[in-house]
């Protein structure tokens, strides 16, 4: 198949337009765990369009962030560092980030608790990818 029909198909399949796709060009993870994502969490009868894709990228981004915050809990805990884990504990992705899906214009951003993200910024960089939100 070549590049063009390639794009063409993906045009169709996702429902967006050729200047869309260049968005998922930043996206670093593996498109194969951003399906198994949405198929688990919006259902596998659903069409995958170009938006749902993105949101799905970012719910999953958001869920590897709660998950990173509760093993940092522990990591703390164990460590006998409670204060830094009890400031961890106030922490929710779904509820300190923000996103945005529509076409080209998609972000994700932080909207509560910065100071205390920011302390992890650099632990935090893989999970974020190709785009940061600080």
């Amino acid at each position: 198949m070549k590049l063009e029909q390639a794009k063409t198909l993906l045009v169709e399949l996702l429902d967006c337009g050729y200047g869309d796709l260049q968005a998922l060009e930043i996206i670093e993870r593996d498109f194969s765990d951003i399906i198994d994502y949405y198929n688990n969490n919006y259902g596998e009868n659903e069409k995958i369009t170009f938006n749902r894709l993105l949101d799905a990228n970012f719910q999953l981004t958001l869920s590897e962030v709660n998950d990173f915050i509760q093993d940092k809990i522990k990591e703390l805990e164990d460590d006998e560092k409670y204060e830094e884990a009890e400031e961890l504990e106030a922490l929710d992705a779904y509820k300190d980030f923000e996103t945005y899906s529509n076409f080209i214009d998609s972000h994700i951003w932080l909207k509560n608790n910065q100071e205390i993200y920011e302390k992890y910024e650099k632990e935090l960089e893989p999970i974020f990818g190709g785009y940061s939100p600080f």
